[in-house]
């Protein structure tokens, strides 16, 4: 994978980043953030709201992953999971069974595989709706964090879980409807 080269304002010499890698650990939670692509506000509309909401609980399923919680903002997706370790396991020895393109390293293309499988998914359904076929929804990449601990992943859902209320769409976290999770329930929050 190439590396992103970028000027240091301060010295003005080249430097190198290293590529970004996603590397899946059983056991472990992520909080997966995909922005839209300009930071356009494609979720602002209802009905593109609930596409992506929608497809966060089916990927779930999918993929036979916990999700302690997930918001659409207009701009962009938070998704705390914990993806299966069986599901993993099926995903690395199909690749290398069958020579797929992430046989490679499937450790560091199983979170990129759940990631990329929703977003086409939701692309497609909003470019169907609008008629727009092929137009760009997100952003190329997504961010990824794992979680390590508990306390970790009930910081990141309280996090998500309020990120409405954080950023001045709501007063009153039962106002928004895209905004899911067990952790709504929890008694920390």
């Amino acid at each position: 994978m190439p590396t992103k080269e970028y000027q240091n304002q301060s010295t003005q010499s080249r430097v190198e980043s290293p590529p970004l890698f996603h590397i899946y650990e059983p056991g472990l939670a992520y909080m997966l953030t995909a922005n839209t692509i300009h930071q356009q506000t494609t979720f602002a509309r209802p009905e593109y709201a609930q596409i992506a909401f929608d497809d966060i609980a089916f990927y779930t399923k999918k993929f036979n992953a916990h999700t302690y919680a997930y918001v659409v903002m207009p701009t962009h997706i938070h998704w705390l999971v914990c993806p299966s370790p069986e599901d993993f396991e099926r995903f690395r020895s199909h690749q290398i069974d069958n020579r797929g393109k992430y046989a490679r390293d499937p450790a560091q293309y199983y979170l990129v595989k759940i990631i990329e499988d929703y977003k086409r998914h939701v692309a497609y359904a909003i470019n169907t709706l609008r008629n727009s076929r092929g137009a760009q929804i997100w952003q190329e990449g997504f961010f990824d964090v794992a979680m390590r601990t508990q306390d970790a992943i009930n910081k990141a859902a309280r996090y998500v879980i309020f990120n409405p209320v954080k950023a001045g769409l709501i007063e009153d976290l039962e106002d928004y409807p895209f905004v899911e999770g067990e952790a709504i329930n929890w008694d920390f929050i």
